[in-house]
Order: C-alpha cells, then sequence, then structure tokens
C-alpha cells in the first residue's frame, strides 16, 4: 500500500504506536483519544487505507500521544515540523526545517547537553 503523499509520519509507525498504545489500555480508549469509533481504529490497524480526515486525526494523536508509547524518535521530530509548516511551501519549508534544527543544536550546545538523535537525521531528510 502506498503512503499518501506529504504523509509526515509512515502507516506503518502509526499503527505500531497505536497497537502499543491498546496493548496499555484499551481499544475503546485509544479510539475515543484519537477521535474514531472503535471499528474504524481496528479497521486501520488491520491495514484499511485511512480517508484524508482520519489521517488527520491520526497524525494530531501521534503528536500529542505518541512519546508516551514510542521515545522521540526520527519520524515523531519530522511528524511535529511537518504539522508546525502546514501551508509553507518549499524552499521556504526546508528553510525553516533546517532553521529549527539549527536553532536546537545551538540550545544543546549552550546547555552543553547531548544532541538528541534525530537532529542529524531530520536534517538529512529534507
Amino acid at each position: 500500500m502506498s503512503e499518501p503523499s506529504g504523509t509526515p509520519v509512515s502507516l506503518g509507525t502509526l499503527r505500531e504506536a497505536l497497537e502499543r498504545a491498546k496493548e496499555r489500555t484499551s481499544l475503546r480508549q485509544v479510539a475515543a483519544a484519537v477521535g474514531l469509533t472503535p471499528r474504524g481504529l481496528s479497521q486501520f490497524l488491520r491495514g484499511s487505507a485511512p480517508r484524508a480526515s482520519t489521517l488527520g486525526k491520526l497524525h494530531v494523536w501521534y503528536l500529542r500521544h505518541g512519546a508516551e508509547v514510542y521515545a522521540l524518535a526520527v519520524e515523531m521530530a519530522a511528524a511535529a515540523l511537518a504539522f508546525l509548516l502546514q501551508g509553507i511551501r518549499e524552499p521556504a519549508r526546508r528553510l525553516a526545517v533546517l532553521n529549527f534544527v539549527s536553532f536546537i543544536e545551538a540550545i544543546h550546545r549552550e546547555q552543553e547537553t547531548a544532541l538528541p538523535a534525530w537532529i542529524e537525521s531530520v536534517r538529512r531528510r529534507r
């Protein structure tokens, strides 16, 4: 199954995060948090292709709750940036991502903390 264009997080990543959340609580609780019916969430988890409105709900849930079930990963960072930069066209979008990553790097250097692993990966993705 091909990914919808412009998808900030792969469907596989969404499914995996939702499965982990379901294991921690229940299908009903996760469906309510996403804004779907339990049946709709179950269909998505079994592999059905989501509509655009459903995909939007899944991405919002992932950005809000994905860290609870996933360590902050490259895809989560990329998804957050894609969400924040909606409507910004290339090449300004790429420049905004690079500026954001540079800003985060500068804060870590100033604080003398380790750079998050996603920084370089997000930079190379763009």
